[in-house]
């Protein structure tokens, strides 16, 4: 067991405190498990719209599959970080102090009509958004 030099002042000591709590929060912290994205669908005359939030993935690490009633939207992506840790900038420390954006692989399924033309479905990545338009047959 180690011990902890005691704080020198009311600074250091809620230092300390914040430092505890923010790893006391991710301690625990561990990927297992795929993230979902957060999509919208939407229906204009014979079209499905699956609009899904897959800000800051490199559109190379997405995969959609689609097949008869299931479309599949599936990655990775990295865990953001400041431009000095990218850099590789040498002395530079980092203190998480919050961390709420998913990272890793993602997944998600989602059911969709049966008469959906496969042959003629088609996405498109712009902004952040993931855009798949299904045409639906007669």
């Amino acid at each position: 067991m180690s011990k902890r030099k005691p704080p020198s002042s009311p600074v250091d000591l809620i230092g300390m405190m914040i430092d505890h709590a923010v790893y006391q929060s991710f301690a625990q912290f561990t990927q297992t498990e795929a993230w979902s994205p957060a999509v919208n669908i939407y229906q204009v005359g014979r079209h499905l719209h699956v609009c899904v939030d897959l800000a800051g993935v490199d559109k190379r690490q997405i995969d959609v599959r689609i097949e008869p009633g299931r479309l599949t939207i599936s990655g990775v992506r990295h865990a953001p970080e400041p431009a000095e840790i990218q850099r590789g900038d040498s002395g530079v420390q980092m203190k998480i102090h919050a961390l709420e954006i998913d990272y890793g692989r993602f997944s998600r399924t989602l059911q969709v009509p049966r008469n959906v033309d496969l042959d003629s479905v088609h996405s498109e990545y712009r902004q952040g958004l993931l855009w798949i338009t299904m045409p639906m047959k007669r």
